[in-house]
């Protein structure tokens, strides 16, 4: 009996500090998928950048869904005297493209941002599906700022 006493002990101390290291193991994977993955946020597939041409326009240009973009870090210095969002499906920016209304809804002028996260919501009938182009534009003197624009709406998982 007392053999037997001594096999459960060794056996609960064996399984004890196997479930030790095991929590031990699982903690450490836990942190660092908290350092992969929770110290960033996600702000939608990443499809651009925007040229820093003029007025210190800069901001890293996000689809958050076919209709919807997300711009990290929005930069302009809100000098220009008409500048908007303006996008299009031509070769570049040009009179054929189409407004888009800033996080407040308003078409223009664009004020002054300081690295601040916008969301742009796509006018009815207009989707990333088709759009070639993204830029801050301004009719008084053009382009601040532009890029090249390939968005594919990704398919589910199958």
């Amino acid at each position: 009996m007392e053999r037997m006493n001594n096999l459960n002990s060794t056996s609960i101390y064996k399984i004890t500090k196997l479930s030790k290291f095991n929590f031990f193991i699982l903690l450490i994977f836990l942190f660092s998928l908290n350092i992969q993955i929770g110290s960033g946020e996600y702000y939608g597939k990443l499809i651009g950048k925007l040229s820093e041409l003029h007025h210190g326009v800069s901001g890293q240009v996000y689809a958050v869904d076919s209709k919807t973009i997300f711009i990290k870090d929005f930069t302009y210095d809100g000098e220009g005297p008409a500048a908007y969002f303006y996008a299009g499906n031509s070769r570049g920016p040009v009179a054929n493209g189409f407004k888009i209304r800033d996080e407040k809804g308003i078409l223009g002028p664009l004020k002054k941002y300081n690295r601040r996260g916008i969301t742009l919501s796509l006018p009815d009938g207009k989707s990333l599906n088709n759009i070639r182009w993204f830029s801050v534009y301004c009719d008084d003197y053009s382009i601040f700022s532009d890029m090249a624009l390939s968005y594919r709406k990704q398919k589910p998982m199958q």
